[in-house]
């Protein structure tokens, strides 16, 4: 739930796209702003725009940005974080934001973190002067509050925990249907 304003390095930056292929066929199974090469996130993304009224606006907003978010998930050591967005780059017209999800978290809690990290990305998409790991941390520093854990570079803000609490609420109402679709893209082996 928790943000670190980090610069990758050319390095990570090209490991994230090393692969096309999956990330044009993820592409096409999401949308064009919003990709993923994991399944489960691909297959709760989808689920998720159609019971949730709040996660279908944040992804409207991304999707008519500037802004390329890449999610995936993986095992979160730090203490206190879920999830967790960070400013990649901005290169071509376009700015790059990586989302993160620790992979223990499944059903209406793992789309509470997806609304919750998607609306961090939809307020980065909102902010034109946000090209780098220091105004995405000046902005915060204005308009959001700093982080009690994970470090000095993380923030949050008020608008992605309630996003988050109403993506969470609305999934609650169709928690069969997400677990549903997590248990069969997780039979389908492509995490």
């Amino acid at each position: 739930m928790y943000r670190p304003v980090r610069m990758f390095s050319f390095a990570s930056f090209l490991f994230m796209f090393a692969n096309p292929v999956v990330a044009q066929e993820s592409a096409a199974r999401l949308h064009t702003h919003i990709r993923s090469a994991n399944s489960r996130l691909c297959a709760v993304i989808a689920l998720g725009v159609k019971v949730s009224p709040t996660l279908r606006t944040i992804v409207e907003r991304i999707e008519s940005s500037d802004v390329i978010t890449y999610i995936d998930m993986r095992l979160l050591t730090t203490p206190g974080v879920a999830a967790q967005s960070q400013f990649v780059n901005a290169a071509g017209g376009r700015r790059y934001v990586r989302v993160l999800i620790d992979s223990r978290f499944n059903g209406t809690v793992l789309l509470g973190l997806l609304g919750h990290e998607l609306q961090h990305v939809a307020e980065i998409a909102g902010e034109p002067s946000i090209v780098d790991h220091q105004s995405v941390a000046a902005f915060y520093r204005r308009t959001g509050l700093r982080s009690p854990v994970g470090g000095a570079n993380r923030f949050e803000s008020a608008a992605a925990i309630a996003a988050g609490r109403r993506v969470m609420n609305d999934a609650s109402e169709h928690a069969s249907d997400v677990n549903a679709a997590v248990g069969r893209a997780k039979q389908g082996g492509h995490e």
